[in-house]
């Protein structure tokens, strides 16, 4: 089910404060909104507009979905993806 963004937001308070690095995308997989703790993940503040993986700098996809956003009807991430020494 998809929402809009200030549909989300109502929860802004706390998506804001979850321990987990949160991000509301669109369709397009461009970052429209995140919580403080995904910048502290990251490393780096990742900029409004920007595609999601390109925040995480090109990251290695693991598997076993081609890309996060790919589910089995779940709701929930499917997929690992490195970079660097990280994992997701």
């Amino acid at each position: 089910q998809t929402h809009s963004l200030p549909e989300l937001l109502q929860f802004e308070g706390i998506l804001r404060n979850l321990p987990q690095g949160v991000a509301v995308v669109d369709r397009e997989l461009r970052i429209r909104w995140c919580n403080e703790r995904l910048p502290a993940l990251l490393g780096h503040t990742p900029a409004i507009g920007s595609h999601f993986l390109e925040a995480f700098g090109a990251p290695e996809i693991v598997g076993p979905a081609f890309s996060p956003f790919e589910t089995d009807g779940e709701f929930g991430c499917a997929t690992t993806f490195n970079t660097g020494e990280k994992t997701y």
